[in-house]
């Protein structure tokens, strides 16, 4: 996988144990995608190419949570393609983030036209490598409003 192995879809838990969500942000039951805690693996789940017309925002909910002093927890991060400019990333967070789903979001800038999250996972001691699960739920992208025109200020108050 050159250019990175895909996330998986589930719900409930993930397959390996003392880490990943046990269950999705929104109700506990329905969806979200995560990556397998393997050693040293890199995983992406890139946007199709699109087109802003202003600045947008990207918010999710990430869980990264590694039971136990293993260390292995890796690196999620968000990055984005600038046309003129190529990849950079815009937000990252590396190691254990507690057993809890958290929220994060993005500014994109006007001249974003792809978006991809990766998950790059680590070898941590003895069998740590099985807790570094990394998980999204309820991504969302939304434009900005253009801003409204201030309000006129009072009429100064009558003279006496």
């Amino acid at each position: 996988a050159p250019d990175g192995y895909s996330w998986t879809r589930t719900s409930g838990s993930t397959p390996s144990s003392n880490t990943g969500p046990s269950g999705d942000h929104t109700t506990g039951s329905g969806y979200y995608v995560y990556t397998e805690a393997d050693p040293w693996t890199f995983y992406r789940l890139k946007s199709p190419p699109f087109s802003l017309q202003q600045d947008a925002t990207l918010s999710f909910f990430y869980h990264m949570y590694e039971g136990g002093s293993a260390n292995s927890m890796g690196t999620l991060s968000v990055e984005v393609h600038e046309d003129g400019s190529g990849w950079s990333t815009l937000w990252s967070r590396t190691g254990n983030q507690g057993n809890a789903w958290l929220g994060a979001s993005v500014i994109l800038p006007a001249s974003t036209t792809q978006v991809c999250f990766n998950g790059r996972t680590r070898k941590g001691t003895g069998f740590g490598w099985a807790r570094s699960d990394m998980a999204l739920d309820d991504v969302s992208f939304s434009q900005f409003a253009p801003p409204s025109t201030p309000p006129s200020p009072p009429p100064p108050p009558p003279s006496p």
